[in-house]
């Protein structure tokens, strides 16, 4: 696995900056491009950074429809949870309760984005 530093540092190391160009990204691109390989657990795993990179190779427009579907794969994250919340909620339960069942915080309603 590769954490936050670590994939900084690879855009930083003139050797590994290197190959990096010759994939199409650059050091303005680093946050961006970890934060699309990375699941959202902070870290990338050996098929998360292989099978990202394989599905932005091309132009910078494939880059930007890998972009899309990882926003896209979120959103309906977040619907579905909004929806079973709202389940919960129109049966007579506590929004607690309905929070409770995707460990969500109550403070936090739907904006955690942990839940499924």
């Amino acid at each position: 696995t590769l954490c936050w530093d670590e994939f900084k540092d690879s855009f930083e190391d003139h050797k590994m900056a290197q190959k990096w160009m010759l994939l199409d990204f650059g050091p303005d691109e680093c946050r961006q491009l970890f934060a699309l390989l990375d699941d959202g657990d902070g870290e990338i795993e050996t098929n998360e950074f292989f099978e990202g990179l394989s599905r932005m190779k091309g132009s910078a427009q494939a880059k930007d429809v890998y972009r899309l579907q990882k926003t896209m794969n979120k959103l309906v994250i977040s619907l579905a949870e909004a929806n079973v919340i709202q389940h919960y909620v129109s049966k007579g339960e506590e929004e607690e309760a309905a929070c409770d069942s995707f460990g969500l915080d109550v403070g936090q309603g739907l904006q955690s984005g942990s839940g499924a």
